[in-house]
């Protein structure tokens, strides 16, 4: 007859913990191992080597160079993609600066254009676009009068 061993046994002959032996004798290749002895569950000694098998060790994993390389070319992938999307960002850094700055310049143009529309503005802005028009008028009589033709009859009007 084989060794037996109980679940805590398995798990410190395989350096794995009880949950981990639960879950392979599970396994349909591991069941025909399984002794039940008054509700107790036993493991035949050779299904330890069976579970040892199973498991995927990360020292075995190091080994394989298939998947070093296939970590490698992950690693480049990953390492491009992060140069695009901090390309990406740069750019949108510098358009949300562009959008900052054009929405102060709109605020100014607003701020300069509520001034001129304001009611006590419009009549300030009246009251010189009519002082304006006067200035004009007052500048063009004065041409008129300098470019009038000076003869003997308009010296005597003046006197």
């Amino acid at each position: 007859m084989n060794l037996v061993y109980d679940i805590e046994e398995v798990a410190e002959l395989a350096n794995i913990s009880k949950a981990t032996v639960y879950r392979k004798i599970k396994l349909k290749e591991i069941k025909p191992f399984i002794v039940k002895i008054e509700g107790k569950i036993y493991i035949e000694d050779a299904a330890i080597n069976l579970i040892k098998e199973s498991i995927v060790s990360p020292k075995g994993l190091e080994d394989s160079p298939v998947l070093i390389d296939s970590l490698k070319e992950q690693l480049e992938f990953l390492k491009e993609q992060l140069i695009i999307k901090d390309k990406q960002l740069e750019s949108k850094d510098k358009l949300f600066e562009n959008m900052q700055v054009l929405l102060l310049q709109e605020k100014e143009k607003l701020k300069v254009l509520e001034i001129i529309e304001a009611p006590e503005n419009r009549d300030i802005k009246l009251v010189n676009t009519l002082l304006g028009a006067m200035d004009q008028r007052k500048k063009e009589s004065k041409l008129k009068e300098e470019n009038k033709p000076k003869g003997f009859f308009s010296s005597l009007k003046r006197k």
